[in-house]
């Protein structure tokens, strides 16, 4: 082994015999080698200079850089041998997520963490700049009636119709869904549907809160109805009538659908309604809780019968013959024939009147032909005079109004007949 002596700047001799060395610096094998055969010889030994540094953007900071030639660590600015592999690596810090972009000499654009050179040819300069983005907490709250609630469906983030974050449940708060996402406005989505609500994150944690509500409805046959039901959706999607929980601003319709009968009425009632009567609620914007009833009622006419007889046997009846309800008269019947009137009504219960007279009879039609009977009966009386008296009279009332021998009164009215004797001083009546 021979030692150089330094000649000059890059310059360094020494005089040995001829044969092929190897050229080491600083213990090192340059990979060149030196020939001597009877004349002086030369060979030449490239380095370069490796410098870097690291630049951060966004919300990084205190990223490091570091470098190594030939599997050794190097410094800014070190002069390493030409072939040797360079492999420069920055590390981003001061926030959630980076990105790296490579620039200067010795670089093509890189955009990884590390920056390689298999084998340096030539000065490099390289500077990596390490952008951060920090991920922030991003919160669901729902509520059902005004107070948390936990509801089914995943909720998710969405940007562009994309899902970027699935929120998952605390589990230790109710109604309470969380997850980390990066600056940006994300669509709320619950159940796979827009809830039209948005969550903002800027430089902090965001949040949004999206309201529920419970929906209930009822239906009630009246008359002979028997069986009705109500169906009810959301947006379009089939829920359960009975009680349901709905996204706030949910077009929500109710339908009954009468049963037991050929023909009904509707009437609604209860929480948002008019007691409108066609067979469709609708709500065009849920807006708070819902309870709501259905009376559903049979229609159909049915054929109401009143027969009227007189001392038993079938007579027609002087004045009207009316079927009345509430105090109000529903219909005046016809004389279909002799002690026979006749309508068509629907279910219910009915008064009769004759002459605007309660008859005190009841129909009830509950879903087919009915009938009532009115009974009247002739009432007769005279007096007569036995023994010495002479000249006595007899007199009636009916319901506390005078009658006359012969008058027609309803069955189950009180007469009250009087004789009063007259000629002698004591009678006996018979």
């Amino acid at each position: 082994m021979t030692t150089c002596s330094r000649k000059s700047v890059g310059t360094y001799i020494a005089a040995i015999h001829d044969g092929v060395f190897d050229v080491y610096i600083s213990g090192v094998d340059t990979g060149k080698k030196l020939t001597i055969n009877g004349n002086p010889g030369s060979v030449r030994v490239d380095y370069y200079t490796v410098s870097y540094a690291v630049t951060d953007d966004g919300t990084a900071s205190g990223s490091t850089i570091a470098a190594t030639a030939g599997g050794t660590a190097i410094a800014s600015r070190a002069v390493v041998l030409a072939g040797s592999k360079v492999v420069i690596t920055a590390t981003g810090a001061g926030a959630t997520s980076y990105t790296y972009a490579w620039r200067g000499a010795g670089t093509s654009g890189e955009t990884t963490d590390t920056l390689t050179i298999n084998a340096i040819n030539s000065g490099v300069d390289a500077e990596c700049l390490v952008t951060g983005t920090t991920a922030y907490g991003a919160t669901v709250h729902t509520y059902i009636d005004g107070i948390f609630g936990n509801i089914s469906g995943a909720v998710e983030l969405r940007q562009g119709g994309s899902t970027v974050a699935t929120c998952t449940s605390t589990g230790m708060f109710v109604g309470t869904y969380t997850a980390t996402v990066y600056d940006g406005i994300y669509n709320v989505y619950i159940g796979g549907v827009d809830t039209g609500k948005t969550l903002t994150v800027s430089g902090d944690s965001g949040s949004a809160r999206v309201d529920y509500y419970t929906v209930s409805a009822f239906v009630t046959d009246a008359g002979t109805a028997y069986g009705s039901n109500i169906d009810a959706t959301a947006n379009g999607t089939a829920i359960n009538s009975g009680w349901a929980v709905v996204m706030e601003g949910s077009e929500v319709i109710f339908t009954a659908t009468g049963a037991g009968a050929t023909a009904y009425t509707y009437e609604w009632t209860g929480t948002g309604t008019n007691r409108e009567k066609t067979d469709t609620l609708t709500i065009a914007s849920l807006s708070g809780s819902v309870t709501v009833y259905c009376t559903v009622t049979d229609t159909s006419t049915y054929q109401a019968t009143v027969n009227t007889t007189l001392d038993g046997v079938a007579a027609n009846v002087t004045g009207s013959v009316e079927l009345w309800q509430s105090g109000s008269r529903v219909a005046t019947l016809t004389n279909n024939r002799t002690g026979e009137y006749v309508a068509s009504l629907p279910s219910g219960l009915y008064d009769v009147f004759i002459g605007g007279v309660d008859a005190g009879e009841n129909l009830v039609i509950d879903g087919g032909a009915n009938s009532a009977t009115v009974n009247y009966f002739t009432v007769h009386f005279a007096v007569a005079n036995i023994g010495v008296a002479s000249g006595s009279t007899i007199a009636a009332t009916a319901g506390g109004a005078d009658i006359t021998s012969g008058a027609v009164l309803l069955e189950g009215s009180e007469v009250v007949i009087t004789a009063t004797g007259a000629g002698a001083t004591a009678y006996a009546y018979a």
